[in-house]
């Protein structure tokens, strides 16, 4: 009877054991929930392997604190739940990044193309996320692009080079060719700083804690690495506008009723060429946009079927 009282006294009690392996449970919990606020996104085998790594060493904490009186039974059972909250918490934190990472990607499900190919974002797209933020600016900046070229080519006159009426009346366009070249050069600097921002932009989707199909769509809207072909196709329009600036601004044409008439052969026949190139121009222009909506459709789906699986995947 006395050597049992002794057993008891020496035992530590059955709350302590119990209350320390929860209060180690707890920080695997909260480690969970801090982990995506403070670290950037993890695969999804290291998050496992670090929470299992951290229930190891708070098991020893509470072994050393507490368990060293407490029967086998209790440090065995101790050691199978904080082992296997390690897991799960690796899990939850894994949980946690894709959620954020859907969050962020659920703007590109949300955007809607317009007639022209450009985008129109949910209003707090940029706030979503790194990649919403970053595809945000990089419709911003095509958007913007886009308005100055068109600006550009109606402070110029260059609708006037199309008729000899309008450039009887507006001769402006031909008497400053040389700011074509200028709004070239403003053109393919914005081209540049465009194709920097996409740069960006797929690194940050590599980046990301999504599933592959979503990753694919996302990549699909951000479009081709490099320059847009759009962008391509305006430079193109503004070699060519240029140079048919410079041949009008011979002054070797006119009103021939309505359309341009030429004195010399060899001039009609560039004003010609030069004309079907623009008008292809024009055309290509056209169908770029076409695609560049269609491409937007066909990503914005496949994000949507992405993020309509559960959070829960591997990756």
């Amino acid at each position: 009877m006395i050597e049992d009282e002794e057993e008891a006294r020496g035992a530590a009690p059955v709350s302590l054991p119990l209350l320390a392996t929860l209060a180690a449970v707890a920080l695997l919990v909260i480690a969970a929930i801090a982990v995506p606020l403070l670290l950037p996104p993890q695969p999804l085998a290291v998050l496992i392997g670090a929470g299992v790594a951290l229930s190891v060493v708070l098991w020893l904490a509470v072994l050393l604190a507490v368990l060293r009186g407490a029967s086998l039974g209790w440090r065995a059972g101790s050691a199978v739940v904080l082992l296997a909250t390690g897991a799960v918490a690796g899990l939850v934190t894994n949980g946690q990044f894709q959620s954020r990472a859907r969050v962020d990607a659920s703007s590109f499900a949300d955007v809607e193309p317009t007639a022209d190919g450009t985008l129109r974002f949910p209003g707090d797209a940029a706030g979503r996320g790194p990649i919403s933020r970053r595809f945000a600016a990089v419709a911003a900046a095509e958007t913007a692009a886009q308005q100055r070229y068109g600006e550009g080519l109606a402070r110029l006159g260059a609708a006037a080079l199309n008729s000899p009426y309008l450039l009887t009346q507006d001769p402006r366009a031909i008497d400053h060719c040389a700011a074509f070249a200028a709004l070239r050069s403003e053109t393919e600097k914005a081209g540049t700083a465009q194709a920097a921002e996409r740069r960006a932009l797929r690194q940050a989707i590599g980046d990301a804690r999504l599933p592959e199909s979503a990753k694919h769509g996302i990549t699909m809207m951000a479009g081709a690495d490099g320059e847009d072909p759009r962008q391509a196709n305006r430079l193109a329009m503004l070699d060519a506008t240029q140079q048919l600036c410079q041949l009008l601004a011979r002054r070797g044409w006119y009103n021939l009723g309505g359309l341009f008439g030429f004195r010399a052969p060899a001039d009609e026949a560039a004003f010609r060429k030069l004309q079907a190139t623009r008008q292809q121009l024009a055309a290509d222009a056209e169908q770029l946009n076409r695609s560049e909506r269609d491409r937007m459709l066909e990503g914005r789906e496949a994000v949507r079927d992405a993020l309509s699986q559960s959070v829960f995947v591997s990756q």
